[in-house]
């Protein structure tokens, strides 16, 4: 059951064979939404198809589209098209979306209530073969008989000017599709008289209907292709699509010829570098990160990530006060590091796309084969091995990006400053299983620097084309492979793509209560515009789970960092930074309206609410931190299951 909408005899013949041949369909109702006498055409023109014995086209002698809306096939309506939204259309009822609910009601009981199997899908849909059988036996099989179709948009690769599109054209999908589509296929004898169909689902089933199959939408045959129908980069080949088209399942591509397959996407390499590296750079790491005023704590981080592996640093800084640029000068001169003036007065961009932007070219981007952009108050934390490098990349095998999802750190109610490493002293985080705040499971990206990414980005690198998504090897912090769907805007993990096991990102965002107050002074790199204050305290403070993970490898980190301090001059820098650190706190903490901030994240109740992260909804967070009534923040024990969720700008989350 399903209906034309726009396409023609031959587009229905291919469908009705196609599913003849995989599914074993021998009848279709075909709803005809063009006005009349299409249907009559239709029929004319539709040559008989091997297997299907019965054939009822239906048409109505009024519109039974959404009154003010525009046609189906308009460009608006295509959810991937380039620029849809600033497009319009005159309402089509004839043609627009189908606003008659009932419709599949009324077609079930004048024509399908006695028929074994009936699955609701249109022209432009064609159901993927199952090795568990057809989509008629799961349907008989189920408790509900009912199976779910999940489906996907497919697209071609290209199409000859002024070729009619054919579903044996449609190859690719989105490599990174978030949204899919629903049909159903019922048995009714299974399902009952009591269940109700709907054109993209059956309600009242007598049982959970917790089978499924895949079908893909053939978009071009959907929509009018006179506009892109979505951006070419973001194509990938489906082999199940592939594979049916080159057998001829699909019936004619290229127009409809019967002789031409689809025209398939090029086998191009990745992107050539514009300087080939020397032999040695697949073996190189190097971390590009921006700084100002982080001084007391830039030994740490240098000494903890060369002691794991890390090969070089490419650190763009601006506005530093408290010696940040003297000690990196110190470090660069003795070949640890290389810093860079932040341009970012130079340009319309905030520090830290300006610094990535000016990172893509540089001559040590050019020679690493490994990069990954991230903070000085993140520290690579590898559960592999020995904890370095060496010991992830052959727990991972061969992989293009890795995702390290962060684990928020807080200050364990630390207040006071102290030039202790803060991968010692602070050990008190965030649950691994709590996805809220939405930074809680934020991501950066250790990717290998071969050319396929022309641009860095704060989590993760931007601009793979279409091709590179065609064999990317992209995995969490778990080793398994990363979802399409995260590959083109995706900054933080999901249920989906969250993982541990071998590698993550200690997050030390807050650190003590005092350098809070530093932090916050000095502002934001990339969200310039924000204030940190107690709504980012509440966000990122977490006191959850105790977490020592990254203790074995203090050892390698002392020791590195004692042959750093070793060096006189360097020793003087990092004691005139951490002079300059607590001088700052001094000043801030006589101001009254500092001294009132310091008073109330270190209070009692921001203190308890650091340990109730898990219990917040993601409305708490867009609240802050006074939606917590007293009588859950000041609470003792509470349930693990409890939960708790405001109401913000009146919805209700």
């Amino acid at each position: 059951m399903g209906q034309i909408n726009g396409q023609d005899a031959a587009a229905l013949r291919d469908w009705l064979a196609f599913h003849a041949r995989t599914q074993g369909a021998d009848g279709a109702v075909v709803l005809v939404r063009d006005p009349p006498p299409r249907a009559d055409e239709i029929a004319r023109a539709l040559a008989p198809v091997a297997g299907i014995a019965t054939l009822i086209l239906v048409d109505a002698p009024i519109p039974l589209g959404e009154a003010d809306a525009p046609s189906e096939r308009a460009i608006l309506n295509a959810p991937d098209a380039p620029g849809r939204r600033h497009t319009t259309a005159p309402p089509d009822p004839w043609t627009s979306p189908l606003g008659a609910i009932a419709m599949a009601e009324l077609l079930r009981r004048r024509f399908l209530d006695r028929a074994e199997g009936v699955a609701s899908v249109d022209v432009s849909d064609l159901i993927l073969p199952d090795p568990e059988g057809s989509v008629f036996e799961r349907a008989r099989a189920t408790v509900a008989g009912v199976v779910a179709l999940i489906g996907e948009r497919a697209y071609p690769w290209e199409m000859p000017e002024g070729a009619t599109p054919r579903h044996a054209d449609h190859i690719c999908v989105a490599a990174d599709a978030r949204t899919g589509h629903s049909r159903w296929c019922v048995a009714p004898a299974v399902a009952g008289p009591a269940a109700i169909w709907r054109a993209s689902q059956i309600l009242r089933t007598r049982g959970r209907v917790g089978h499924s199959m895949a079908f893909r939408r053939c978009m071009a045959l959907r929509h009018d292709a006179d506009q892109a129908l979505i951006a070419r980069k973001r194509l990938a080949e489906d082999p199940a699509l592939v594979a049916l088209a080159e057998a001829g399942h699909l019936g004619g591509g290229l127009g409809g010829g019967a002789d031409k397959g689809p025209r398939r996407m090029p086998a191009l390499p990745r992107p050539a570098r514009k300087d080939p590296p020397a032999p040695a750079r697949d073996a190189r790491t190097l971390i590009v990160t921006t700084m100002k005023d982080e001084g007391p704590f830039i030994l740490e981080w240098i000494a903890h990530h060369r002691a794991i592996g890390v090969d070089d640093f490419l650190i763009y800084t601006n506005d530093c006060s408290d010696g940040t640029d003297r000690m990196l000068d110190l470090l660069a001169a003795r070949g640890i590091l290389a810093r860079r003036d932040n341009p970012y007065r130079e340009t319309d961009l905030k520090p830290q796309h300006a610094a990535l932007r000016a990172a893509e070219t540089d001559p040590r981007v050019q020679a690493a084969g490994w990069v990954i952009c991230m903070d000085v108050d993140e520290f690579i934390n590898i559960h592999a091995g020995e904890g370095r490098l060496s010991d992830l990349h052959a727990a991972l095998g061969e992989v293009d990006l890795v995702s390290l999802t962060w684990r928020l750190f807080g200050t364990g109610d630390i207040a006071a400053f102290e030039d202790v490493p803060v991968t010692r002293r602070f050990t008190l985080c965030a649950a691994k299983d709590t996805r809220n705040p939405l930074q809680a499971w934020g991501i950066k990206t250790l990717f290998r620097n071969d050319g396929t990414f022309p641009r860095f980005g704060v989590h993760r690198p931007r601009g793979a084309e279409a091709l590179a998504y065609r064999g990317l090897r992209w995995v969490n912090g778990s080793g398994r492979p990363v979802p399409p769907s995260m590959y083109r805007n995706a900054w933080r993990s999901t249920p989906e793509s969250v993982g541990y096991d071998l590698v993550t990102l200690n997050h030390y965002a807050v650190r003590s209560a005092e350098s809070f107050l530093v932090k916050r002074d000095r502002g934001r790199v990339n969200h310039v515009d924000r204030d940190q204050g107690l709504p980012y305290w509440f966000r990122m403070n977490h006191n959850v789970e105790e977490d020592l993970s990254i203790q074995p490898r203090l050892g390698m980190m002392e020791a590195e960092r004692a042959r750093l301090m070793a060096d006189p001059e360097i020793a003087a820098a990092h004691r005139a930074a951490v002079a300059h650190h607590r001088a700052r706190i001094a000043d801030l903490r006589a101001r009254p309206d500092w001294a009132d901030f310091f008073s109330e994240i270190t209070g009692t109740r921001m203190r308890r609410l650091s340990r109730l992260h898990r219990h917040f909804d993601r409305s708490v967070y867009d609240a802050g931190p006074q939606s917590v009534p007293d009588e859950v923040a000041l609470r003792r024990n509470l349930p693990r299951s409890f939960r708790l969720a405001v109401k913000v700008e009146g919805v209700v989350h």
